[in-house]
């Protein structure tokens, strides 16, 4: 149950980070908030189907709420990632997480939170998370015979 703990607090995190960059970018410019909305839905979405739903532990997911709106798109076959799979979800992190650097530029402060929130996001996933996560096929997890990411 620890871990859960954990996994919901990298989402929050996260998602808190790419929720400042927009409303950054949408105090900038209404129309590039709402390119930005929809380019974080989307990549949610993206994640989901692409990375989520193969997952082989969806059903006790660390992060909770991926897990369960897997139940909601197309079913997938539980199986290692193909090179699509991990490069369309490294896409959608990257496109979402890089869309406000722009506007985030102009306010350092502002920048420097949305860094220090992902920081400490992906410091929670890779110390807490990873180490608990039962999805064999992920490509985060490390590889246990030497202790590197594959």
């Amino acid at each position: 149950m620890n871990y859960k703990v954990h996994g919901v607090t990298f989402l929050i995190l996260a998602t808190g980070a790419w929720l400042l960059g927009m409303a950054v970018v949408m105090s900038s410019s209404l129309p590039w908030g709402i390119i930005d909305l929809a380019l974080i839905v989307m990549s949610f979405a993206a994640v989901i189907y692409f990375y989520c739903a193969k997952c082989t532990a969806r059903k006790v997911c660390s992060h909770v709420l991926p897990g369960y709106l897997t139940r909601y798109f197309p079913a997938r076959r539980i199986e290692p990632y193909s090179r699509t799979d991990v490069v369309i979800m490294a896409a959608a992190f990257l496109s979402m997480t890089a869309f406000p650097l722009y506007w985030l530029a102009r306010s350092i402060s502002m920048l420097l939170v949305y860094a220090g929130l992902l920081a400490i996001a992906v410091v929670e996933l890779r110390a807490k998370v990873c180490g608990d996560c039962r999805n064999i096929h992920c490509v985060l997890k490390k590889n246990p015979r030497c202790g590197t990411l594959p």
